[in-house]
């Protein structure tokens, strides 16, 4: 049974949105530079709420999900710990 974390994030014009599982990690700092690295680029409707359901496959896992501006900056950005 895969385990789920649901994130509700504004995304506005010009942003884009990346995600990650992975085995421990944090979020990135926001208005720092972003790597994209390991990260995943999420579909998204510009002006919405991105409602993203992040899956893994452990209870040790970390779902990231990071919110990057038109500059490459982190916007905004929420690690939390899957769990079943």
């Amino acid at each position: 049974m895969p385990l789920t974390v649901a994130t509700g994030i504004d995304v506005y014009c010009d942003e884009k949105v990346y995600y990650k599982v992975a085995a421990t990690g944090t979020a990135p700092t926001i208005g720092t530079s972003f790597t994209t690295t390991g990260y995943t680029e999420a579909t998204t409707a510009p002006g919405k709420a991105l409602n993203l359901e992040v899956t893994g496959t452990s209870t040790n896992v970390t779902a990231i999900v990071v919110v990057v501006d038109s500059n490459g900056k982190v916007r905004d950005a929420k690690a939390q710990t899957l769990t079943a």
